[in-house]
C-alpha cells in the first residue's frame, strides 16, 4: 500500500504541470497523472481502472519516481539507436565482416560478444548495427556451377576496362570459377 501525500508542494506542482502539459509527451504525462492521483489516496488498482493500465504499471512508476524523481519517471528504460560498440570496436569489427564474409547474423553477433564482451539479443539490433556501419546483410544467394567460361570471359572483356568498376565482381567470378561453391554474391 502506497500512502498518500509522499509528494512534497514543489513536486506535486510540477507533476500536475507536467500532466496537464499538452506538448509533454503522452507517455510522460500519463505517468506524472497517475502519480499526482497516488499522491491524493487512489490506490493502485484504482488507477489502473482508470487509465486502463496494469496495477503493477503503477507500481513501478511510483518505485521510478522514488529512485530517481522526475528524471526516473521520464526514462523509458531504452537506449534507442544508439550504437554499444566504441568506434575501435566499430571499426574491428567492420574488418573483420570485409575479411570473413559471415554468412549470418548470428555469426556476427557472435563474434561481437567473444570480442567485445557486448551481447546482441535480436536479429534486428544486429541488422541495424550493420546499417549504421554502411554494411548490407543478405542472404547469399547460390550461383549455378553451369557458368559458361566464354561468356564470362566476354563479359569481364566488355567491362572489365571500367575502371574499378568490375573489380570485385570479377574476383568473385573467378573465385567462384576455381572452387565450383556457391558464394555470397
Amino acid at each position: 500500500m502506497i500512502c498518500p501525500g509522499f509528494l512534497d508542494r514543489e513536486s506535486r506542482r510540477d507533476l500536475i504541470e507536467l500532466a496537464g502539459d499538452g506538448s509533454a509527451a503522452h507517455r510522460l504525462a500519463r505517468r506524472a497523472n497517475a502519480l499526482v492521483l497516488l499522491d491524493d489516496g487512489m490506490s493502485c488498482e484504482a488507477i489502473s481502472r482508470v487509465l486502463f493500465l496494469d496495477n503493477d504499471t503503477i507500481r513501478t512508476w511510483y518505485q521510478l519516481y522514488q529512485e530517481d524523481g522526475i528524471e526516473g519517471l521520464a526514462s523509458f528504460g531504452h537506449e534507442g539507436g544508439s550504437c554499444r560498440l566504441t568506434v575501435e570496436q566499430q571499426d574491428k569489427l567492420k574488418a573483420w565482416i570485409a575479411e570473413a564474409l559471415p554468412r549470418t547474423t548470428c555469426a556476427v553477433g557472435a563474434w561481437i560478444a567473444r570480442e567485445c564482451g557486448i551481447e546482441y539479443q535480436t536479429r534486428s539490433g544486429l541488422i541495424a548495427l550493420s546499417h549504421r556501419l554502411g554494411m548490407e546483410h543478405r542472404k547469399p544467394k547460390a550461383v549455378s556451377r553451369k557458368l559458361d567460361p566464354v561468356k564470362q570471359a566476354a563479359f569481364i572483356k566488355k567491362y572489365g576496362n571500367s575502371p574499378g568498376r568490375w573489380t570485385a565482381q570479377a574476383i568473385r567470378m573467378s573465385a567462384i570459377r576455381r572452387s565450383g561453391s556457391a558464394v555470397k554474391v
